[in-house]
């Protein structure tokens, strides 16, 4: 018809059928081919993609469709259907084409990045990614990359990018990301839809970005705050007090806090102006029951197995680590015994 001479840029259609070896390309014989074998199947339908020429030499994709006549019909001629996915071919070209230079940038980007798909789940992850995590492709894509996060924040992650998902809106969180050297490191993860020409949601793309030094400073300045406010708080405490009790027991408290330990312990000896002596002791950070459990417990407490750590029992000094009666503990413990004049 008048449509299949435009498309190949003939007059007419003696000059058309003249001109099939020019027309026709290796790739056309292949779809012969499949078509013979169609046929010979006894299917009724054909589709395949080929290349064609125009007269004058220009490519042209096309969609081949054949209609074969059903059995006991006569088989003297067959539909053939050319469409012409020329278009459609350069726009698949030029999409690999920008994922490709994408990839390329990815890969050499400085932050780790990483696409998903509409569902949420990741379908590209950058190299530093990979290098950052010692995962391969077939692990990490999909759902595979929350196995690199710390066990603790896998749910939050997930959670954060389907909800993100399910809402198609920008997200950010930040999380711990495990490495091959066993120490976690903290990134933030963000993601930005990702909107076809049409409106349509293709997903996110987003990166993963190392902030571990940054939280590590900012800590450092909460900890520097933190020391300034007990020391301020323990100094006008020592400045208005006389009870030595309540003395040791504030200085027990920022001990124990400045030193991030579980608990702490403030053993002391207190001699009188009659030469009587007796035994204090200060605790900060568990209550008289639990600590009653853990000083009664032989090495490592107070409890008939020796003294306890620093002490000076029968059973000898006792190492300053964890108790058998707290397991897990980190207990900062000190023991004075020279401390003669209660008054000060």
């Amino acid at each position: 018809n008048e449509t299949t001479l435009r498309m190949f840029g003939a007059s007419d259609k003696r000059t058309l059928l003249h001109s099939l070896s020019t027309v026709f390309t290796p790739e056309t014989r292949d779809v012969f081919a499949q078509e013979l074998v169609a046929l010979a199947e006894g299917r009724t339908t054909f589709e395949a993609e080929s290349v064609l020429r125009t007269l004058h030499g220009d490519r042209v994709d096309v969609l081949v469709s054949i209609t074969f006549p059903t059995a006991g019909e006569p088989a003297d001629s067959v539909l053939i259907t050319l469409t012409d996915i020329t278009q459609q071919k350069h726009a698949e070209q030029a999409g690999r084409g920008s994922e490709a230079l994408f990839h390329e940038m990815a890969d050499t980007a400085p932050a780790m990045l990483w696409i998903s798909d509409p569902a949420g789940a990741w379908t590209f992850l950058s190299r530093q990614w990979y290098e950052f995590t010692a995962q391969e492709p077939e692990s990490a894509l999909g759902l595979g990359w929350l196995n690199a996060l710390h066990p603790d924040d896998r749910d939050s992650a997930a959670a954060a990018v389907f909800q993100a998902t399910d809402e198609r809106r920008p997200f950010h969180f930040e999380c711990r990301l495990s490495r091959p050297d066993g120490e976690p490191r903290w990134v933030i993860i963000a993601g930005q839809p990702r909107v076809a020409t049409d409106g349509g949601f293709l997903g996110f793309v987003g990166s993963a970005i190392d902030i571990s030094e940054r939280r590590k400073a900012e800590e450092a300045v909460i900890d520097e705050v933190h020391t300034r406010e007990t020391l301020s708080r323990v100094g006008a405490a020592l400045a208005s007090e006389l009870d030595p009790d309540t003395l040791i027991q504030a200085a027990t408290d920022a001990a124990t806090a400045l030193t991030s330990a579980q608990w702490g312990v403030f053993y002391f000896t207190v001699t009188d102006d009659d030469g009587n002596t007796s035994e204090h002791h200060a605790v900060s950070g568990l209550s008289k029951s639990a600590f009653e459990d853990v000083a009664g417990r032989g090495p490592g407490g107070r409890g008939p197995g020796g003294r306890g750590p620093g002490g000076r029992g029968p059973g000898g000094p006792g190492p300053v680590g964890h108790g058998p009666g707290a397991p897990g503990l980190r207990p900062f413990i000190v023991r004075i015994d020279d401390l003669s004049d209660a008054e000060h």
